[in-house]
C-alpha cells in the first residue's frame, strides 16, 4: 500500500507542478464547446497520455526531452490558435488524443528508470495520481468558466483573452526550451 500511495502522490504532485500541462488543459476547456465535447476532449487527452506514459515509462518507446518539451509548448500554442480562429471544433478530440500522446512522454520522465519488474502498481497509481490532480484543477476551473459563460459578457472575451494569455505562455516556453538546447 505504501508503494501505491507514494506513486499516487508523485502523480498528483507532478501534474500540479506541471504548469504547461495545466495550461494546455485550460486552453482546451475555455473553447466554445458543449459539456459533452469537453468530456470527449478530456477523455482523449487521458487516453493519449496514458498510452505513452506506460510505453515510455517501461522504456518500450522513447523520445528525448529535447524534442518532447518544445512539442508540449507548441501543443499549447496550437490549441489556442484553434480557439481563436476556428468557429467549430467538431473533431478536437482527435487533435487532443495526438497531443495527449506527446504530453504522456513528458509525464513519463519522472518514472523512467524507477520502475522494477513489479511495475503495474506504480504505473497505475502514478497515472491515477495524474488524473486526480487534473480532476482537482478542473473542479476548480470549470465552474469559473461556466459561471463566466452565464454572464451577459460576450463569451468571446473569455475565449479570446484566455487563449491569448495561454498562447503567450506556450510561446515563451517554446522559445525557452529551444534556447536551452543551443546554449
Amino acid at each position: 500500500m505504501g508503494n501505491f500511495l507514494q506513486y499516487l502522490t508523485m502523480g498528483i504532485e507532478h501534474i500540479l507542478s506541471g504548469y504547461d500541462h495545466l495550461l494546455f488543459l485550460c486552453g482546451l476547456i475555455i473553447a466554445r464547446m458543449s459539456k459533452l465535447d469537453i468530456l470527449k476532449v478530456l477523455t482523449a487527452f487521458t487516453v493519449g497520455h496514458c498510452m505513452t506514459l506506460a510505453l515510455s515509462s517501461l522504456e518500450l518507446v522513447s523520445l528525448p526531452p529535447s524534442i518532447i518539451e518544445p512539442l508540449i509548448a507548441l501543443s499549447i500554442v496550437y490549441i489556442t490558435i484553434e480557439n481563436l480562429f476556428l468557429k467549430k471544433l467538431n473533431h478536437r478530440w482527435i487533435v487532443t488524443l495526438f497531443f495527449g500522446l506527446i504530453h504522456g512522454f513528458g509525464f513519463s520522465e519522472i518514472l523512467r528508470g524507477t520502475l522494477s519488474d513489479e511495475f503495474v502498481v506504480p504505473l497505475f497509481s502514478f497515472n491515477l495520481g495524474v488524473e486526480v490532480g487534473q480532476i482537482m484543477v478542473l473542479a476548480a476551473v470549470l465552474p469559473l468558466i461556466w459561471a463566466f459563460k452565464q454572464t451577459k459578457l460576450d463569451e468571446r472575451i473569455l475565449v479570446s483573452g484566455g487563449s491569448a494569455v495561454v498562447a503567450c505562455f506556450g510561446l515563451y516556453w517554446f522559445v525557452e526550451r529551444m534556447t536551452q538546447q543551443f546554449l
